[in-house]
């Protein structure tokens, strides 16, 4: 089986694996960690951190969480559609949002996660 990591030039592939590989697992990129973690270039310090958490955990936690994060995008792709196809059901949204509020029907989020 080819390596993962040779699809980056070598010095790009050795600090990826400093990084994100513990020590004594640099050439087995299936951990989790290893294998999505090489793709930081756009994740955020705090995904990277949750990630490592998450790799510690057993696998059907692992796997609970996985459903939910794709669950949670599934879910926002869907709304996402939805409002680019029928703009006006978002703005149907937001005038009902509007009227809730001038009838004083809504309360300050930070009241709410108080």
């Amino acid at each position: 089986m080819e390596d993962l990591w040779d699809a980056y030039p070598r010095s790009t592939a050795e600090e990826i694996r400093a990084r994100t590989c513990p020590r004594g697992r640099q050439r087995r990129p299936r951990k989790p960690s290893c294998l999505l973690l090489r793709y930081d270039r756009n994740m955020t310090g705090l995904l990277e951190e949750a990630l490592r958490r998450v790799e510690s955990l057993s696998p059907e936690e692992q796997d609970a969480i996985a459903s939910q994060i794709i669950e949670t995008l599934e879910d926002e792709e869907a709304w996402a559609r939805r409002f680019r196809e029928n703009p006006s059901i978002l703005r149907a949204l937001a005038r009902e949002a509007l009227e809730e509020h001038r009838r004083g029907e809504t309360r300050p989020l930070d009241e709410l996660l108080g």
